[in-house]
């Protein structure tokens, strides 16, 4: 709908000139409008994005972070169980060596007993004329013999102990070498999306930056628009211009 004001015939041209240039600033600065604010929503959608990447970038630094001390507390783990490890198979030397030694005087006195089922009864009499004395060398030798075989059955249990806990130790190890390697490819991957993350925010924040500048501009310019249309609305005023207003969607 169109109101106007009667006008002289001669300034008619006149005025309708200075209608439409005003009119068209009009239409300019609401096109500038709605760019604004094209502009400003997506400044506000990569402040958003960017919020949300410093958020899960965060959550990933204090993730690394927690893994790597874990990774140290495992490598700390492994190296007392190495440690153990070691104590382990010396000890396991230890008893061995135990075992050879009684397995060597067991041997020895089995070969004197022997030595002597060989010598009649006779000749051991002629060599120790006591009975008593030969019975109780026998037994002596009975009971050593017996020590020596209780000794050597600890020994041998002590040892297999000793390897059981050995192997246990050294699954241990192997377990937690295994976590390890597990918890550093988990860091790793970690860092590689931090590493993207980080990338994607710092073109996030360009393009924040890249529309601020194009709303910086297309804000200096709508000013200026604005400075035009005052400026003809007040020389309208002053030339006894009637102005034309349009009502319509288009126009503010």
């Amino acid at each position: 709908m169109v109101f106007t004001l009667a006008l002289p015939t001669g300034v008619f041209a006149a005025n309708e000139d200075v209608n439409n240039q005003i009119l068209e600033l009009r239409r300019q600065i609401e096109a500038l409008t709605r760019q604004g604010e094209q502009y400003q929503g997506t400044i506000n959608q990569k402040r958003r994005e960017a919020g949300t990447l410093k958020r899960e970038i965060s959550i990933m630094t204090n993730q690394i972070y927690l893994l790597e001390n874990k990774i140290a507390v495992t490598g700390k783990q492994i190296s007392g169980t190495k440690l153990e490890i070691t104590e382990m198979q010396s000890q396991i030397y230890t008893a061995e060596r135990s075992i050879d030694k009684n397995k060597s005087s067991i041997a020895d006195l089995l070969s004197l007993l022997d030595q002597r089922d060989q010598v009649s009864l006779l000749s051991a009499l002629l060599q120790n004329p006591r009975l008593s004395n030969i019975a109780s060398e026998n037994e002596r030798s009975a009971r050593v013999n017996g020590s020596l075989l209780t000794l050597l059955t600890q020994n041998k249990q002590e040892r297999d102990m000793l390897d059981a806990k050995r192997k246990e130790l050294t699954q241990k190890k192997n377990n937690l070498e295994a976590f390890n390697n597990q918890q550093s490819i988990q860091k790793i991957s970690l860092a590689d999306n931090k590493i993207g993350k980080d990338k994607l925010l710092v073109v996030t924040k360009g393009q924040e930056s890249k529309y601020q500048e194009l709303l910086n501009d297309l804000e200096a310019k709508e000013a200026a628009f604005f400075e035009q249309l005052k400026t003809l609305e007040a020389q309208a005023l002053v030339n006894g211009t009637t102005i034309v207003h349009i009502t319509a969607t288009s126009v503010p």
